[in-house]
């Protein structure tokens, strides 16, 4: 079984311009390489100054992982965190398309 918390947050990253790259995929059905759910995003700076602010607002973490190529890292304790972040990333996704 797909963890749909990662599902709804790749979406909702891709829905607004940034790429998820790879993520832990389940916890349930088959082992996953990582201990709780994970999205690696690539994104531009500003991008990354929005989604670092909605990852702290969803209680999630938001940190670079010097074992993997991809550059940006979102974790989060449990699926609750992860969607609430899918939630604010749709909420706010006017803030992508704005040019500053």
């Amino acid at each position: 079984m797909l963890c749909l918390d990662v599902i709804a947050v790749s979406y909702a990253l891709a829905a607004v311009g940034c790429l998820p790259a790879a993520s832990c995929r389940s916890h349930d059905a088959y082992p996953s390489w990582s201990k709780r759910p994970v999205v690696f995003v690539a994104a531009d700076r500003r991008w990354a100054k929005i989604v670092e602010r909605l990852v702290g607002e969803a209680g999630c973490g938001f940190s670079f992982d010097p074992e993997h190529a991809l550059p940006l890292l979102i974790e989060a304790r449990s699926i609750e965190e992860t969607t609430k972040l899918a939630r604010l990333v749709l909420d706010n996704a006017g803030a992508f398309a704005t040019e500053d």
